[in-house]
């Protein structure tokens, strides 16, 4: 039996592949569980395997397995996780950084937004299926034709233990996702929230509004480690002064707005925006004609949603003095651009499942 598990990395869904293989395991014996986000490395799998038994965990597929697993008709779970909540589990679990959990969680988000449409497929949300542990092990018994008892059920809960989510400890649970969030700073919580609160929003059938990129997810050109968080520099030769965020986003067209600072040395003074993935895909030149803030506008068009996109700001000539200052970027995609997983009626009853 192959099972394809597709989700969000984090609590939710590795207990989903927990309570997957538990079921395999009592009608066929222990499946292997595998990881993989390519299509090459699933047919591998598959071929080298000494077991029919498979549990395919699935977190960012790239271009060919998405192609493949939309037009599949193999038993798929999809797990839509919160996404500051995935993120929150990398940064616990796998000590990354907020931003670098960001980036990820962003990524994955893009290239799993069209699987809560599957019709064939069992969708799976925490905020709805969470609180009922031995309804879910029930609901993906049934989803996967397996003939399943009561204590059976109790069996596995207790079997999965070990990867349940906080939510299914109740209040006992220390250490858990909501203290991590309480002890970041106030700046760093903001940081989850903007820039993946829209992802959640379209995960839950609200439609997508739009991106915010944060100023620290950019870094500055003359100290590459260290986040655009201050004043610029500009004095020296022509360079890059500003560069990030490498942040995944769907593919079509996009408006892209971002807000930068100048001083009064930079009156005049020729400044270059442009976008890239792999190669640069649009630019613009801004010239301040006084102190101030100003907006930068650029329409551009992704093709490869599995490149990250990449803004930079570059000075045009040599200056002997002067500061930018980057504010924010945010990004509204084109119409009929971005998938929605349901309905929010559909998604809040729970009729997602096949």
């Amino acid at each position: 039996m192959l099972v394809l598990s597709v989700g969000l990395p984090g609590t939710f869904t590795d207990w989903g592949d927990s309570v997957i293989a538990a079921l395999i395991g009592r009608s066929f014996g222990a499946p292997k569980l595998i990881a993989a986000n390519k299509l090459d490395d699933i047919a591998e799998a598959i071929i080298v395997s000494e077991t029919e038994n498979l549990v395919v965990s699935i977190r960012q597929p790239d271009a060919r397995l998405r192609r493949a697993l939309l037009a599949s008709a193999k038993p798929m779970i999809v797990f839509l996780d919160d996404p500051v909540r995935s993120a929150l589990s990398l940064i616990v679990n796998h000590m990354h950084s907020v931003v670098a959990a960001v980036r990820s969680i962003s990524g994955c988000c893009v290239t799993l937004m069209d699987f809560g449409t599957i019709e064939s497929a069992l969708v799976l949300h925490p905020g709805r299926d969470s609180a009922d542990p031995p309804g879910t092990v029930r609901k993906l018994a049934d989803y996967l034709g397996l003939r399943i008892s009561d204590d059976d059920i109790a069996e596995i809960i207790a079997e999965c233990v070990h990867t349940e989510p906080e939510e299914y400890r109740g209040e006992a649970a220390s250490g858990g996702l909501r203290a991590t969030f309480d002890a970041l700073s106030e700046r760093d919580r903001a940081i989850l929230e903007e820039t993946l609160g829209t992802y959640a929003d379209a995960f839950a059938g609200k439609g997508f509004n739009k991106l915010i990129w944060p100023r620290d997810l950019f870094n500055i050109a003359d100290s590459p480690t260290e986040a655009a968080m201050r004043d610029i520099d500009i004095a020296g030769r022509a360079r890059c002064l500003v560069f990030g965020p490498y942040m995944q986003v769907f593919a079509g067209n996009w408006k892209a707005r971002m807000v930068l600072g100048f001083s009064t040395e930079t009156v005049g003074m020729p400044f270059i925006v442009d976008v890239g993935t792999s190669v640069r895909i649009a630019h613009t030149t801004i010239t301040p004609d006084a102190a101030g803030v100003y907006e930068v506008n650029l329409e551009f068009t992704i093709e490869d949603p599995d490149h990250p996109v990449e803004i930079r700001v570059w000075s045009e000539r040599p200056a002997f003095e002067g500061h930018i200052a980057l504010g924010f970027v945010s990004l509204i995609p084109g119409p009929v651009l971005v998938p929605q997983a349901a309905s929010v009626e559909a998604y809040l009853a729970g009729r997602l499942s096949a």
